[in-house]
């Protein structure tokens, strides 16, 4: 279907994040003195990413880079709107610094809460979205929407996962010193496994196959089951995209559930090293989702291309679904997607 240009200005990919503050609620009896020692901050960022954020609320509140915490890391290249917290006991809830101006940095919302923003308990993000120099047939992309819509896509981890310096080279990896930078590198050991996997199932003809003794996974969730039999409402679940098989994303296995199958063991290959060192740093197994099901998907032609609208769970990649509609180039990345995400149909 095509080619196009995303991100070619910021505005291009916007994100918002799907969370919204719980009510506070005094003890009976006391205060919301005391009770409510986190502030939650609702940002939206031009440019930035999110622990640079994070990095500059530290230091404008003078605490510990810890006690800053967010939901899900957001795009540099893109406008995202997110919810950042602050932890600050004992302080003076009317004594608390307003936010310097900073280019890229817009506060939107604020408030107080009885605990800090937990790390991906947001619904999911909300994507708008403009390729650029693309103009598809209407009736064949209107086509490739709908069977995106039932049959979903290829949950890859998007090539924004690696960073620029990524080697994907089947050799050891020299940890780095900074704890924030070892925590990148195993993501995208990990990610790039999973993608590994991932591929092969499509490869193999397998991908979205699932059957008894299988673990699935519920949507936008860590959490599933090891499927006992496939009777007819589980089926519906995975049809509507509710549930989904899984592929393994590499650790220690301490829950059987979370081992991998002995294809996908097989898989590994020359990356098993890398799994040796995720295990020495006591990185637990897990599963993930390998079908993705966007939800409130759309497109839109315009005179200087299409305008992509649509809702993903959390730690799903908006380039993913994008990869399935066209051969997608991004300059802020200097690649083209379907390098890194083996796009099946475009």
């Amino acid at each position: 279907m095509g080619q196009g240009i995303i991100r070619q200005i910021p505005e291009d990919f916007q994100v918002t994040e799907l969370l919204e503050p719980e009510p506070v609620v005094a003890a009976p009896g006391g205060t919301l003195a005391g009770q409510c020692e986190h502030l939650w901050l609702c940002i939206e960022k031009r440019e930035q990413n999110t622990a640079w954020v994070a990095q500059l609320l530290a230091r404008h509140f003078n605490v510990r880079s810890r006690d800053v915490s967010w939901a899900g890391l957001k795009d540099r290249h893109a406008v995202t709107t997110q919810w950042f917290s602050v932890w600050l006991p004992g302080g003076h809830k009317s004594g608390v610094p307003e936010l310097p101006a900073t280019p890229g940095i817009r506060l939107l919302r604020q408030q107080w809460a009885g605990r800090k923003v937990r790390r991906g308990e947001h619904q999911g993000n909300r994507f708008k979205l403009r390729v650029r120099d693309w103009q598809p047939d209407p009736v064949a992309l209107n086509a490739r929407l709908e069977l995106i819509r039932t049959q979903g896509v290829p949950n890859y981890f998007g090539p924004q996962r690696f960073g620029h310096e990524f080697d994907p080279s089947p050799t050891a990896i020299h940890w780095s010193a900074d704890r924030q930078q070892r925590g990148f590198q195993i993501s995208a050991m990990r990610s790039y496994l999973f993608n590994n996997l991932l591929q092969q199932q499509i490869d193999a003809g397998i991908w979205g196959d699932c059957a008894a003794g299988d673990w699935v996974s519920w949507r936008g969730s860590n959490a599933g089951f090891v499927l006992a039999a496939l009777d007819e409402r589980l089926r519906s679940h995975l049809l509507t995209g509710e549930l989904s098989p899984t592929a393994w994303l590499p650790g220690e296995v301490k829950d059987p559930k979370m081992a991998p199958t002995a294809v996908e063991l097989a898989g590994i290959g020359p990356y098993q090293i890398w799994v040796d060192q995720l295990c020495e740093r006591r990185v637990q197994s897990a599963r993930r989702s390998t079908v993705l099901m966007p939800r409130e998907l759309s497109g839109e032609i315009t005179e200087d291309g299409v305008e992509i609208t649509m809702t993903l769970p959390p730690g799903a990649f908006a380039t993913s679904v994008l990869a399935e509609l066209c051969r997608i180039i991004d300059p802020a990345r200097d690649n083209i997607s379907e390098a890194t995400t083996g796009n099946r149909n475009a």
